[in-house]
C-alpha cells in the first residue's frame, strides 16, 4: 500500500506540473475549445496530492464531463485517464496491481502528457 500511495503521488504529481506548465507565448483559446477549457478548470479542484477514493471518483466525473466536448486525440487520452483514475477510485489494490503487471500505466503517462499539452497550448 506504502509503494501504491508513492507512484500516486508521483504520478499526480507530474500531471499537476504539466497542466500548470503554460508557454508564455499561449494564445486566447478558439471558440471551439472554451467549453472544454471551462470544464478542464474545474478538475481537480478539491483534490490533494493523494486523492481518496471519493476524490478520484470526483476526478473521474470532471474528466469524463470535459471529455465531452474534446478534440478526438484529446478524447482518447482522458478515456485512459478515466480508466487509471477508476481503478484507484475502486480502492482495489490488486486492480492497481493487475493494472501495472498489464503495462496499461504506461499509457497513462502518455496520455497526460497529450491532455497537458493541449490544454497548456488551448485553455490559459
Amino acid at each position: 500500500m506504502g509503494r501504491l500511495r508513492i507512484v500516486l503521488a508521483a504520478l499526480f504529481a507530474v500531471g499537476a506540473l504539466a497542466v500548470v506548465a503554460v508557454p508564455a507565448s499561449a494564445s486566447t483559446p478558439a471558440a471551439s475549445s472554451s467549453k472544454f477549457c471551462s470544464k478542464v478548470k474545474k478538475i481537480g479542484s478539491t483534490t490533494s496530492s493523494q486523492p481518496t477514493k471519493t476524490q478520484a471518483k470526483t476526478l473521474v466525473k470532471q474528466f469524463k464531463a470535459a471529455g465531452n466536448s474534446a478534440p478526438p486525440k484529446v478524447k482518447a487520452a482522458i478515456g485512459k485517464i478515466t480508466n487509471y483514475l477508476g481503478v484507484i477510485a475502486g480502492g482495489d489494490v490488486s486492480d492497481f496491481e493487475d493494472l501495472v503487471k498489464s503495462g496499461n500505466y504506461q499509457g497513462y503517462a502518455k496520455a497526460i502528457t497529450t491532455y497537458s499539452t493541449y490544454v497548456a497550448t488551448n485553455c490559459t
